[in-house]
């Protein structure tokens, strides 16, 4: 019983320890690399207030058909406009 509490106590400084660690991340280019192409503020709806835009980068080559990544944005644009989140 007192080896694990003891392993359990070290496991718990060693998390506690490596979570403390700060992790320096490259920034990120706001532009999209050269072999994608951007198309932005489509508009696909709209509603009496406002047009609802999307943004689709997608490959320069590699035909129509082609797998997707849709991204939601949560609650956070009743605050705010969509474009906040660009650099």
């Amino acid at each position: 019983m007192k080896r694990t509490t003891f392993f359990l106590a070290l496991l718990s400084l060693g998390v506690t320890a490596l979570a403390q660690t700060k992790i320096k991340f490259a920034p990120l280019s706001s532009e999209p690399p050269e072999s994608v192409k951007a198309e932005l503020d489509i508009t696909h709806g709209r509603m009496p207030e406002q047009e609802l835009k999307l943004d689709v980068y997608r490959p320069k080559s590699g035909g129509d058909e082609l797998p997707a990544c849709v991204p939601v944005h949560g609650s956070a644009w009743k605050r705010r406009m969509r474009d906040s989140r660009k650099a």
